[in-house]
């Protein structure tokens, strides 16, 4: 579907908690990231290991990027590794 979408913004935004995300969620968010110079918002809260997948294909330039907000869902104490690419 976004490849027949017109150009318009994505907005990629899963910070509710209340909301149980499926797989197939993930999914369309990995899609979506494909899309790179269309993406302007990312808000994500989900398990580190989602956000590591996630991270991995937030890989190259988001040219219209305009706000980034990752936060993983899990206890303080577990760590989340960006390679220093995305430092």
């Amino acid at each position: 579907m976004l490849a027949h979408s017109p150009p318009l913004p994505i907005i990629i935004d899963y910070i509710d908690k209340h909301r149980e995300v499926t797989a197939e969620d993930d999914k369309g968010i990995l899609l979506a990231l494909q899309y790179r110079d269309r993406v302007r918002r990312i808000r994500l809260w989900r398990p580190v290991s989602i956000l590591q997948e996630l991270i991995t294909a937030i890989d190259e330039e988001f040219p219209m990027l305009e706000y980034l907000h990752i936060w993983p869902l899990t206890k303080p104490d577990t760590s989340l590794t960006l390679s220093r690419h995305h430092i």
